[in-house]
């Protein structure tokens, strides 16, 4: 196809299904994904989590040892590549860099969701509706967006449920070895995965299926094909076990703090109807709180037309159900991890939107009115519209969303009541546009402890905005107490605007103010006397 064709908007609306046959589809979601994870890429200083990995290496100046790599909450593929960037580089306060890795694997992850999608629905209108819809999914955008985990657990994951896939298509009609193959390199990709996260477990309800429904309770097979299959796998897993999960887990169980972080994030014995409810609300919130319109509401309504459809769809609709209820009744705050949700969703959409489609294209006419080009608008629209959603909030920084309001065409985002601040925002708000200048802040105190004979750096700092920027990027140590910097950030991580209560500190003199892009002052420079 042309390129002047490649993106032709009358064909498209015309016909999607047709258009989506004559091109090459993982090249067109790779063109859509990369102005969404890479524009702006560098805009943003570093949040908790990426500060902390490269935290390590700023105060040693070495790449990161063993012991610290078994110590942490997750695994260590996010540390590794962090460490390779910084042999390179030698330089910490390049987001950009440090965040490109991300970006690529995330971008990849998509085309790979897709290219599972198509194996499991045999349609390419469904695999790209499905992959479209996750990629535009402003969670999913932000791990592209950041120096985490997330994206490259994606990639793997993804990866897995693909080669996994292979299988169900190749059912039948391939030779056990090309089988066992696929397999293997899915159960390889699977454990890359969870060195990236545990989330890995998360698409473990498509692995089992494809290892029970498909292989090991399939009368087709021998016994002996079918242990030789389980026991590679297994044999797979265990190299990951010795090397790195028995470590851990030694590690784990001798670690208050490990376990301290555990049981904050996990608590199965304490649920009530009440608490179930509450963190149903604020799973609800969080999902809405990145796709603020509309997007979560299509979503339920594909989960709830599945449910028509169950018998055929019931791994996904269960897969779906599965991860809500652990979501709500297991972890007291699931942080971001709620994502995993949209995944077996996604699966879902795309069914369904083949469906309509099949529907819709047989030429019915509902008062001279062509059915099959409604849903054809109805279709681009609505991608359009999630598209211009997630660019405006998280990748056109001005203004900055959640911490000002912005335009949506006519709606509004970002209109938080007191109690959704307190309750839903003080936590796990990661990849929103942040940016407070804290190079900046630090140049002007430096400059002020230069002009009074003060030693560089010596001056303690006291801040409204989260203690992981201020300490990453100025080195000082923090105090509320004697001569020290008070550094005002009017739109702190935090969300609570209480940068005004500094008012009440007297004898204090203003000697710096920090504008944003859009001219507003956004941090204020103080010296207690």
């Amino acid at each position: 196809m042309k390129a002047k064709e490649f993106l032709n908007l009358k064909k498209i609306l015309k016909n999607p299904r047709e258009y989506l046959k004559n091109i090459n589809l993982p090249i067109l979601l790779l063109i859509l994904m990369i102005p969404l994870r890479f524009i702006n890429l560098g805009y943003s200083e570093y949040i908790c989590d990426e500060s902390v990995a490269l935290t390590y290496l700023k105060d040693t100046g070495t790449f990161y040892s063993t012991e610290f790599l078994i110590s942490q909450h997750k695994g260590p593929i996010q540390y590794l590549i962090g460490g390779i960037i910084f042999l390179f580089s030698k330089t910490f306060f390049n987001e950009l860099i440090y965040r490109i890795p991300f970006a690529i694997a995330n971008i990849l992850s998509i085309v790979v969701f897709y290219l599972f999608v198509k194996n499991v629905t045999k349609s390419k209108l469904a695999a790209f509706t499905s992959s479209f819809l996750l990629g535009v999914n402003s969670m999913i955008v932000v791990f592209g967006r950041i120096f985490q985990y997330q994206s490259f657990n994606l990639l793997f994951s993804f990866l897995t449920l693909y080669f996994y896939s292979k299988i169900t298509t190749s059912e039948g009609s391939d030779s056990g070895k090309n089988l066992i193959k696929s397999s293997v390199i899915g159960t390889l990709f699977f454990c890359l995965s969870l060195l990236s996260h545990w989330d890995a477990v998360f698409i473990l309800p498509y692995v089992f299926y494809v290892i029970f429904s498909v292989i090991t309770l399939n009368k087709k097979y021998s016994k002996k094909f079918k242990s030789i299959f389980v026991l590679t796998n297994v044999s797979v897993v265990l190299l990951l076990a010795v090397f790195y999960l028995i470590p851990y887990v030694s590690h784990f169980i001798n670690s208050a703090e490990n376990q301290a972080y555990f049981r904050n994030r996990v608590s199965p014995g304490s649920i009530s109807f009440e608490k179930f409810i509450d963190r149903a609300k604020f799973l609800a919130f969080r999902l809405k709180l990145y796709n603020p319109f509309f997007y979560v509401e299509l979503f339920l309504g594909f989960f709830v037309a599945s449910l028509f459809y169950f018998k055929k769809y019931w791994l996904y609709i269960l897969w779906f159900i599965a991860e809500f209820l652990i979501f709500t009744l297991i972890f007291t705050n699931p942080g971001t991890h709620i994502y995993n949700l949209f995944i077996p969703l996604s699966v879902l959409s795309g069914f369904l939107i083949q469906k309509l489609h099949d529907y819709t294209s047989q030429g019915k006419k509902i008062r001279n009115l062509d059915i099959g080009k409604v849903f054809s608008i109805s279709y681009v629209l609505i991608s359009l519209f999630f598209y211009y959603q997630t660019y405006t909030l998280f990748v056109n920084h001005k203004p900055e969303y959640p911490w000002r309001t912005k335009r949506i065409l006519f709606l509004k985002a970002g209109d938080f009541n007191e109690k959704e601040r307190s309750d839903y925002m003080r936590k796990n708000k990661i990849g929103f546009p942040l940016r407070r200048e804290w190079k900046k802040i630090e140049e002007i105190m430096e400059k002020y402890e230069r002009e009074n004979n003060i030693q560089v750096g010596s001056t303690k700092l006291q801040t409204n905005e989260n203690s992981c920027p201020a300490l990453f990027y100025t080195d000082r140590k923090l105090s509320d107490y004697d001569n020290r910097f008070i550094v005002a950030i009017k739109y702190p991580l935090s969300l609570v605007n209480d940068y005004k209560n500094f008012s009440r500190e007297k004898n204090k003199e203003l000697i710096g103010t920090i504008k944003n892009d859009n001219g507003d002052s956004i941090a204020f420079i103080y010296i207690t006397k």
